[in-house]
C-alpha cells in the first residue's frame, strides 16, 4: 500500500515582522501565516453570506459550473449565468449537500465591468504592505459553499489569501516539487494538476506519493502568503469567503488569469 508523505506546518509570523523583514522574506520563498493583519478589517466583521446576498441583489454573473474545480479544468469547463444572491444564500442548504454547486469565484472585484457592485468595500480590508517594488496589484474575492475545492496550481505572481469567513484548508507544494506533481498546461498561462490531492490515486500517479508538501487551515483573521510559482491547493471545511490579492513585481511582471 503506498503510503503518501507527512504534511509540515507552515511557520507562522506578526504583519509587524513581515513588513519589517519583507526583503528576507522575499529571498527565503517559504509560504507563511500571517497574523494580525485582519485585527482592524471591517470585512472580518460584515463579511458574511447574508451580507453579500444583500449587497449583490440583482447582480446576474457568469459561474463556473461546478465548485470541483478539477471537474471545471478537465471535464466540465463551463460557465452558466446566475442571480448571484440566490447562489449565495444557497450555500448552505441542505437540498444541496452532496451536490456539485456553481462557484462564485476567482471574481476581479476591481475590473471596470462589475466594480460598481464591490466599490463600498474596498475599505474593508488592507493587505500588508510589502514589495515597493510592484508594477500592480489585483484583488480577487472567492465565496464557495462546503466542500468547495480547487486543483494543485501556481501563480507566478506572490499573494496573500485572507480568511475573512469560514474555514479553508490550504496545501502547498514547494516548485523543487514538480517531478510529483503532474502537472500539464491547460492555457498559455494556466498548470494544473489532475491529481486529486486530498484522494489520489497512487496507481495512476504514484509519484504523488514522494511530494514533500505543508498544510495549514486557515481560520477567520488568519492570511496565507503564498510565494509565486509554489504549487497549492484549497477546500472549504465551511461555507467560506476569501479575499486575495496578486502582487505583480519586476522580476516576474503580471499573470494573466
Amino acid at each position: 500500500m503506498t503510503v503518501q508523505r507527512d504534511l509540515q506546518p507552515i511557520e507562522r509570523m506578526d504583519v509587524a515582522l513581515v513588513e519589517r523583514y519583507w526583503p528576507e522574506l522575499y529571498k527565503r520563498n517559504i509560504p507563511l501565516v500571517v497574523t494580525g493583519a485582519m485585527d482592524d478589517w471591517v470585512a472580518l466583521r460584515d463579511w458574511t453570506p447574508d451580507f453579500f446576498a444583500e449587497l449583490l441583489t440583482g447582480m446576474e454573473h457568469p459561474l463556473r459550473a461546478t465548485d470541483d474545480e478539477g471537474e471545471y479544468a478537465f471535464v466540465n469547463h463551463v460557465k452558466r449565468t446566475i442571480i448571484v444572491s440566490d447562489y449565495i444564500r444557497a450555500l448552505g442548504s441542505e437540498r444541496l449537500q452532496g451536490t456539485r454547486r456553481p462557484f462564485f469565484g476567482n471574481i476581479p472585484i476591481q475590473d471596470p465591468d462589475i466594480a460598481h457592485w464591490f466599490t463600498s468595500l474596498m475599505n474593508d480590508f488592507s493587505f500588508p504592505d510589502v514589495a515597493p517594488e510592484r508594477i500592480g496589484d489585483e484583488v480577487r474575492l472567492w465565496i464557495g459553499a462546503q466542500g468547495q475545492k480547487s486543483t494543485v496550481h501556481n501563480d507566478s505572481n506572490h499573494g496573500f489569501n485572507a480568511q475573512v469567513y469560514g474555514r479553508k484548508r490550504f496545501r502547498l507544494w514547494s516548485p523543487d516539487q514538480h517531478p510529483y506533481i503532474y502537472a500539464v498546461r491547460i492555457s498559455d498561462d494556466t498548470w494544473v494538476s489532475p491529481v486529486d490531492w486530498q484522494q489520489p490515486n497512487f496507481e495512476e500517479y504514484p509519484k504523488f506519493a514522494q511530494a514533500e508538501g505543508a498544510e495549514v487551515i486557515l481560520e477567520p483573521g488568519e492570511m496565507l502568503y503564498i510565494p509565486a510559482f509554489w504549487w497549492h491547493a484549497a477546500r472549504s471545511e465551511s461555507v467560506a469567503i476569501n479575499a486575495n490579492i496578486w502582487i505583480f513585481t519586476p522580476d516576474i511582471g503580471k499573470w494573466i488569469q
